[in-house]
């Protein structure tokens, strides 16, 4: 009879270590994918709640005259305040939300809703003028309805949030013009 020396025992721990780090790096490997695909989650909520508030603006402006009419006597105020108070064109903001008819106390236009628990807080939607750029009034002649010319008004939605802990951010930006035949 030969005499066993553990060779056999030393063998298998040395294979079951072996299996045991693969399974571990295996483990941390799919950790880490879960990370980052929890984060382009996150990153894709707060994109989307910006996108979704833009959106959401640019709708209201479409359909709603009332809307249209209040937001651009409001653009038009602040930048006549603007230019009176020595800012150039372009410079004057507001908040779209807070945006209320005189003596009203209700906003013009109401904020949407996201319930995301990653987004610090709702989003915030800020308007500006936007210069009307050279030779835009001979473009505006030709236009059908315009007949001797057309006012134009030109501005900038843009809509901001932020994720928790200010990690996250989106900001995203619309242009918008309004043409009114001169009466």
């Amino acid at each position: 009879m030969t005499t066993q020396r553990g060779s056999a025992l030393i063998l298998s721990l040395v294979i079951l270590t072996a299996i045991t780090l693969g399974a571990l790096v295996a483990m941390e490997r799919s950790s880490l994918q879960l990370k980052m695909v929890n984060n382009l989650q996150h990153s894709q909520d707060v994109e989307n709640s910006v996108k979704g508030t833009l959106t959401y603006v640019y709708d209201a402006l479409e359909r709603d005259e009332k809307v249209q009419k209040q937001l651009l006597v409001a653009v038009n105020t602040a930048e006549s305040t603007a230019v009176e108070g020595g800012k150039t064109l372009g410079e004057s903001k507001f908040k779209l939300f807070e945006l209320k008819q005189t003596g009203a106390t209700t906003p013009i236009l109401t904020a949407p809703k996201f319930t995301s628990p990653v987004l610090d807080a709702q989003p915030t939607t800020v308007v500006r003028s936007i210069p009307t750029p050279l030779g835009y009034d001979d473009f505006l002649k030709g236009k059908q309805g315009c007949g001797a010319g057309c006012d134009l008004s030109l501005y900038a939605s843009a809509s901001s949030a932020n994720g928790r802990g200010g990690v996250l951010s989106s900001t995203q930006e619309i242009g918008l013009q309004r043409i009114i035949p001169s009466t």
